[in-house]
């Protein structure tokens, strides 16, 4: 998904992934408009999570600027990482591990 983006996100690639049949992948979602809206919402959601992170680890201890810099760093490295890895959770914990050293 990550090379070729959501639109190459297909109900079969979900089913093979998540060792399912094609039909339970619709049958709990839908529709593939349904699969793109929550996967979109999950981004969101761990997105949010990440910065909220980074936020609250530094806003004792940092000025402003250095939590920008934290953000754009988080922001290179996630997206470096989405074109390595298969999974969005995975960049979170790689820049996770970054900020803590």
């Amino acid at each position: 998904m990550h090379e070729n983006g959501i639109e190459s996100l297909s109900a079969s690639s979900i089913a093979k992934r998540a060792n399912v049949s094609k039909a339970s992948v619709f049958h709990h979602f839908g529709s593939m408009e349904t699969i793109q809206q929550k996967a979109f919402i999950l981004s969101d959601t761990l997105m949010n999570e990440a910065l909220e992170q980074i936020y609250n680890e530094s806003k004792e201890t940092d000025s402003f600027s250095d939590i920008m810099l934290k953000y754009l760093l988080f922001f290179m490295t996630l997206h470096q990482n989405m074109r390595l890895t298969k999974s969005h959770t995975e960049s979170i914990r790689h820049y996770s591990k970054i900020v803590s050293l």
